[in-house]
């Protein structure tokens, strides 16, 4: 009845392992009597993830849902700025003007887009949503000063 084998746990209490799916051919083998660090490198991995990153998995719905936060309120002042503009070229702006403001819309426009397509990495979204909204910022000194 006690064999080396024989694990301490009753028939009806699943292993940690088959809980999550996993067969017990592909649970890391661990030593007994190995230190609580090592048996927990041999499971996790040294960095602390167990395989190379999943990129076709979801984002986490809290970082989407920031991102397009900041994507919907950068496509509102994005309008504001637009209309701005529409109505200094209309009114007589200089020969400068459009073509450097269309150019700052498109840039804008790309940032935003950006932060959705990088939305699984962790700070590249920001940083990129965060150019866009410079080149918001720019675009309205610009309507404001032609």
């Amino acid at each position: 009845m006690s064999s080396e084998t024989e694990r301490n746990e009753p028939d009806h209490v699943a292993s940690f392992g088959s809980a999550l799916g996993l067969a017990d051919a592909d649970a890391p083998a661990a030593d007994p009597n190995a230190s609580f660090r090592t048996r927990l490198a041999a499971a996790v991995g040294v960095d602390g993830r167990r395989g190379p990153r999943d990129f076709s998995a979801p984002p986490p719905q809290r970082i989407l849902a920031g991102v397009s936060v900041w994507a919907f309120v950068l496509a509102l002042g994005g309008v504001v700025v637009g209309v701005a503009a529409l109505v200094r070229i209309i009114a007589g702006a200089p020969g400068w003007f459009e073509p450097v403001i269309i150019l700052t819309g498109i840039v804008g426009m790309g940032f935003t887009v950006a932060g959705f397509a990088t939305v699984r990495r962790a700070l590249i979204p920001w940083a990129v949503l965060g150019a866009g909204t410079l080149t918001l910022i720019i675009g309205a000194i610009m309507t404001a000063s032609a």
